[in-house]
């Protein structure tokens, strides 16, 4: 944070405040201000190559915000996850919280393993994966194993969970697009956040569900 340029990011945000009319305070869009979703698609369109519209979007406060707007839409008690093992803590949380049943994923250099999940539980609901950089352990998930799980969502009418917690960073190799840019069913619901980009408390994020927008935005 020692090099985030605090003074010049109040000086922008004091100038947004005496710019915007009275009606941004009582927005009544349940999926979030218009103009934030209009820059998060075109930013996405660039950054992380997804087609979206503005109308796509979700705007979501953190992470387990985003998560539990997911597991509500897609899944019902007693429903199968596949979670990466190690993973986030919290999704484990969640899960338990929504009676589900996870199943733990073993993690390699190629990330998720895609083949061990079809084994043992090929008919899960919900996939909740970090591709451009696993938690915690970093790897990224392979091309071929990206096209191995959008193939079993098809197959088992089941959904992925894109954490794309800090894609916008790439450390040592090439950065992939996002997964979500390969998903040509509308398999794959891609949850971003600004908290690595900008700072954590910041609490604000998206979620790009296309087709399930209603049903997420229900909730």
């Amino acid at each position: 944070m020692s090099l985030f340029p605090i003074r010049t990011w109040r000086k922008l945000a004091q100038r947004a405040l005496s710019e915007t009319d009275n009606s941004f305070f009582y927005d009544p869009d349940p999926a979030g201000h218009l103009e934030l979703r209009n820059q998060i698609s075109h930013y996405l369109g660039y950054a992380r190559g997804i087609n979206c519209d503005p109308d796509d979007i979700i705007i979501t406060t953190g992470t387990r915000h985003r998560l539990d707007l997911c597991l509500r839409s897609l899944t019902r008690p007693g429903d199968t996850v596949w979670m990466e093992a190690p993973g986030y803590a919290g999704a484990e949380a969640l899960i338990g919280v929504h009676r589900l049943a996870s199943v733990p994923i073993s993690v390699d250099d190629h990330g998720l393993r895609v083949d061990a999940a079809e084994e043992m539980a090929p008919n899960a609901k919900l996939c909740i994966v970090t591709p451009s950089h696993q938690s915690p352990l970093g790897v990224r998930l392979s091309f071929e194993r990206r096209q191995k799980l959008l193939a079993w969502a098809a197959w088992a009418n089941a959904y992925i969970i894109e954490d794309d917690y800090d894609g916008e960073f790439s450390f040592d190799t090439a950065r992939f697009p996002a997964f979500k840019a390969m998903d040509i069913d509308d398999r794959v619901i891609h949850a971003g956040s600004f908290n690595k980009v900008l700072f954590p408390t910041l609490r604000t994020g998206y979620l790009v569900p296309k087709s399930m927008r209603s049903k997420v935005q229900r909730l």
